[in-house]
């Protein structure tokens, strides 16, 4: 987002769908916008499991984003 330094609101919520299932959504908001500059940015992300033996689980990780979806430096980052 490159908004370091910058005032933002930040509302982030996040919910189990079942015990192996984790689901999160951030909304950060710019409290002072330039004229033009946009305001809102969304991420989601998403927690998986699932048991693969008696010891051991697969987990999966999964996040998309609203911004910078052309930049593969934000790619790498994230």
């Amino acid at each position: 987002m490159k908004l370091g330094g910058r005032a933002v609101n930040r509302t982030s919520d996040s919910w189990f769908e079942s015990p192996a299932l984790q689901i999160a959504h951030a909304h950060i908001s710019l409290t002072d916008p330039a004229p033009g500059e946009r305001r809102d940015y969304h991420v989601e992300v998403l927690h998986a499991l699932t048991p693969e033996t008696l010891t051991s689980t697969h987990y999966f990780w999964a996040q998309a984003r609203d911004y910078g979806q052309a930049d593969k430096g934000v790619d790498a980052f994230t």
